[in-house]
């Protein structure tokens, strides 16, 4: 059997969406483990047609927490209910297992089940779709991998004991990617690693445009695969659900109690949300274009720029600022290196977390002692605090 591992926090319409599109719309039988660090998991995944569902471990975050805190904390979070949903399945003795966060969803399970017999031909371990380790750029060292539509070979990883691991141990003063490419690297080794897919065949929800899409939000579809993500949360009002609905109405998944009240509540043509949401992303890089905004800057993260939008004046003001200033250097810079301009602004990118990096140059601390200054173990649950950096007491709070 092939076990479908499901993550998540509190994505909790998602969850119950993607379990009756496996269940009621798919045609064979699939192990479903879910594992939810929610404080409320239980009662909020109550009668949900899973096989197994565990709370995943309670580590602190909030968003008011310090950046490097609740940076790390997040990633942690991350990491555990990842390990948590697919250790399940392999503990289950399933063949293959798949992980995939609460919102992304296989539209297709013949495009599924091909993959995972490719990948059994291949004779390869992991089926990861992402950059390989010759990618790189600010914030990824090693390549991006996702951690989403990520199949393994269950019975190797319990044979080498792939999900066991500290999620401290993955540096995740980094990001959730570079931690899993750590993981993939030290213990299944590019040899055994398919990256089947390089994500050029991406493509935002609308079709809009065609090009490479770094990230996952606000929402893609993968023809190739019949993939689906969409960030609901990302969207103005209802627009995301409204989306979810169109399309599994136009891949015939329409099957299951909470999918036929999903689809009876959420009914505009998927034509008119898209029309819709054109025009407001119109009207919004209008404004944002006013505050010195350029297109690479804009994005289409909808909620992201209605809060710039509705700012405080003297806060726009400051935007309007830095944005002339920025213009400036990257103009400048451009004159210098004669870099095209997009490649240049796309090649300056910050470092997140600044103090846990240091310069070649005059190293002031080492790994062991910035851990020690940003990590507060009573964050940690006992099960997951397995510290390898030093002066761990001390730091208690």
């Amino acid at each position: 059997m092939i076990g479908i591992a499901i993550s998540l926090y509190d994505k909790f319409d998602d969850v119950r969406l993607l379990v009756d599109i496996i269940r009621e719309n798919w045609e064979k039988e699939y192990y479903i483990s879910i594992c939810c660090n929610h404080p409320d998991a239980e009662a909020k995944l109550d009668g949900i047609d899973a096989d197994s569902i565990e709370q995943g471990a309670q580590i602190a975050y909030s968003p008011e927490m310090d950046g490097q805190r609740g940076h790390v904390n997040l990633m942690c979070r991350v990491h555990d209910t990842f390990r948590r949903a697919c250790q399940n399945a392999v503990e289950a003795e399933c063949e293959y297992v798949v992980h995939n966060h609460a919102d992304a969803w296989m539209l297709s399970e013949n495009r599924f089940q091909s993959l995972v017999t490719e990948l059994r031909q291949k004779n390869r371990k992991a089926a990861v779709r992402g950059w390989d380790p010759t990618y790189r750029r600010p914030g990824f060292w090693m390549g991006h991998p996702m951690d989403q539509y990520i199949v393994f070979d269950a019975k190797y990883c319990e044979e080498i004991s792939f999900f066991d691991f500290s999620p401290l141990e993955l540096l995740p003063h980094t990001t959730n990617h570079t931690g899993l490419m750590l993981l993939l690297l030290g213990r299944i080794g590019l040899s055994n690693i398919w990256f089947y897919s390089d994500r050029h065949d991406d493509q935002w929800w609308d079709n809009r445009e065609k090009h490479i899409i770094h990230g996952v939000r606000t929402a893609i579809y993968v023809p190739e695969w019949e993939y689906l993500h969409v960030a609901t949360e990302s969207f103005p009002d209802d627009y995301g659900k409204h989306i979810q609905a169109g399309y599994l109405r136009s891949h015939g998944l329409t099957n299951g109690a909470f999918i036929e009240e999903f689809l009876s509540e959420y009914d505009k043509p998927l034509s008119a949300v898209n029309d819709e949401l054109r025009q407001i992303e119109r009207e919004q890089n209008k404004r944002l274009q006013r505050l010195g905004f350029q297109k690479e800057d804009i994005g289409r993260k909808f909620i992201e720029k209605r809060k710039r939008l509705d700012s405080p004046l003297s806060e726009k003001l400051k935007m309007l600022a830095r944005n002339v200033a920025s213009e400036g250097y990257y103009g400048l810079m451009q004159a210098i290196h004669r870099f095209p301009l997009a490649e240049n602004r796309r090649f300056t990118g910050h470092r997140s977390h600044r103090k846990l990096y240091r310069d070649v140059e005059w190293p002031q601390n080492n790994i062991n002692e910035l851990y020690s200054e940003v990590v507060t173990p009573s964050d940690y649950p006992p099960d997951v605090r397995d510290i390898w950096f030093s002066d761990y007491e001390n730091t208690d709070e």
